[in-house]
């Protein structure tokens, strides 16, 4: 595993835990939910674009992932797509 994946992933569960914990003190119930089923959909977006479709595979070196190389799909990629997902919801209401 390489120094920059390892850096991806942690950086994706501290700033997923963050911003989980931030909205749950201000009891932002409804951005949690965003955050949440964003990830979900991320998720399963990456899933299956790269089941179906196979324009692109991940690397086998991740600790987390979803599947087995190369119908791997990390789970911090989907951890990040809800982030960016809740953040455009946010910026745009």
């Amino acid at each position: 595993m390489s120094v920059t994946t390892l850096f991806f992933e942690v950086s994706a569960f501290v700033l997923f835990g963050w911003a989980m914990v931030h909205f749950h003190r201000k009891k932002d119930y409804r951005t949690i939910g965003r955050i949440a089923a964003g990830a979900v959909f991320g998720l399963l977006l990456e899933v299956l674009n790269v089941v179906f479709f196979e324009t692109y595979t991940y690397s086998a070196h991740f600790v987390l992932q979803v599947g087995a190389a190369p119908l791997n799909v990390p789970l911090s990629v989907g951890l990040f797509w809800g982030l960016i997902i809740a953040s455009c919801m946010r910026m745009s209401d």
